[in-house]
């Protein structure tokens, strides 16, 4: 990936984002390749990221805009394709999940 990328990225530190735009060596060379995939609310989103010879695919939330929450992480894929494929599903779910949480909270207040 460029380093380009992880210029924009807000998943990365302030101090990572400044040495990505002088230091494009280092920057690819330190920062693991990371696919970031956002929904429409930003609230919840999957990252897949490469460890060794393997994928894992994490779900995140937004707790905040500084403050982001794993909610779920699934490791072990043989593909880029396949994790890509099982966040993007798994992230549906859980916001369905989450919704249908929320409507019952929500009935138990009232």
């Amino acid at each position: 990936m460029p380093c380009d990328y992880y210029a924009i990225n807000p998943m990365i530190p302030e101090r990572l984002q400044i040495l990505c735009g002088s230091l494009s060596a280092f920057c690819t060379m330190m920062i693991p390749p990371r696919i970031q995939a956002m929904t429409a609310g930003k609230k919840y989103s999957f990252s897949v990221e490469k460890n060794d010879a393997e994928w894992a695919v994490s779900i995140l939330r937004r707790a905040s805009s500084r403050k982001t929450v794993v909610s779920k992480r699934q490791a072990g894929f043989a593909s880029e394709e396949e994790a890509t494929a099982w966040g993007e599903s798994e992230l549906k779910s859980f916001q369905q999940q989450q919704a249908e949480r929320n409507k019952r909270k929500a009935k138990d207040r009232n």
